[in-house]
């Protein structure tokens, strides 16, 4: 059966289509910030601890970064460099706060939500958190960051840069790791 010009043209022409608007429709979307959900304590942006680690390429888009916030009171303990500029992004930050297990779920998981993370996984024991979530990053990219404490700070498995800033009494560390989703 001979197709016609004019209807070899049709099906190219819907079949473009439907490839464009799939790439189209496989673009991430922004994830916009959720005001209702309320954050238990002062809170301030992880921009600064972050900086250092964000100098070099790979990097993370604006919104991503600049939707990940720790407590106010936290202390930064160390930056760790995971990928070392090789490879999909791969980085942490390594902060010490005053707060249990509990209060420090409460508190990532709220401004998670509240900034427009979707949270794959929450695991909570007495003493423990993992917590993974994801965004859309600007940059066409889905974004991860993982949240673990206690987190025992080593110069393995990356390139440490250790702040003196001592282990206060009663306080935890914990780990910030952002990633850039790779599906290959």
């Amino acid at each position: 059966m001979r197709l016609s010009k004019k209807t070899k043209y049709t099906l190219y022409g819907a079949a473009l289509a439907v490839v464009s608007l799939g790439t189209v429709a496989s673009v991430p979307a922004i994830s916009p910030a959720n005001s209702s959900i309320t954050i238990p304590d002062p809170y301030t942006s992880a921009v600064p601890d972050f900086s250092a680690l964000l100098t070099t390429s790979p990097s993370v888009p604006t919104n991503v970064i600049k939707a990940l916030y720790v407590p106010s009171d936290a202390k930064l303990r160390a930056q760790i460099n995971y990928d070392r500029g090789s490879g999909t992004f791969d980085r942490s930050i390594v902060i010490n706060c005053p707060y249990s297990a509990s209060q420090l779920n409460s508190f990532f998981t709220s401004s998670l939500k509240h900034f427009g993370w979707n949270i794959i996984q929450d695991t909570k024991t007495d003493s423990s958190i993992d917590i993974f979530a994801s965004i859309a990053g600007d940059d066409g990219h889905y974004w991860e960051v993982g949240i673990k404490t206690p987190f025992k700070v080593t110069n393995s498995g990356g390139q440490t840069h250790l702040y003196t800033a001592p282990q206060e009494r009663d306080s935890t560390n914990v780990q910030l790791r952002i990633l850039q989703m790779s599906f290959d």
